[in-house]
């Protein structure tokens, strides 16, 4: 079973992607930044960004699918994506890409 350890306020809800030695990776972010874990073992769930995936340091982790798939929504210079990703293997995958004017719902 997987949990999100919410903080105690509702700001700066963020993950990040940085490059790291060629595999980047998609990590909290920000004074408060929300925390996936395994509820049972408490153990911090680890992401993937796709390969050659831009630096961003805003990204929302927005929806679980299922107990193995999650949605992050990352705003970039030309618009939104959106990337599933893997709680199993921690890989993500780029599954929508739209203009900035693009409607997300569930972020923030």
């Amino acid at each position: 079973m997987c949990a999100l350890d919410w903080p105690a306020t509702a700001r700066a809800h963020a993950f990040s992607a940085h490059e790291a030695q060629r595999t980047g990776r998609i990590t909290p972010h920000g004074g408060q930044p929300l925390i996936a874990e395994d509820g049972a073992t408490g153990k911090q769930l680890e992401f993937g960004a796709p390969p050659g995936y831009p630096r961003t340091i805003l990204i929302w982790l927005t929806q679980w699918l299922d107990d193995d798939t999650v949605v992050f929504a990352s705003t970039l210079a030309h618009g939104e994506d959106l990337l599933e990703c893997q709680v199993a293997t921690g890989a993500c995958e780029v599954v929508l890409t739209g203009p900035k004017s693009l409607v997300l719902p569930e972020i923030g």
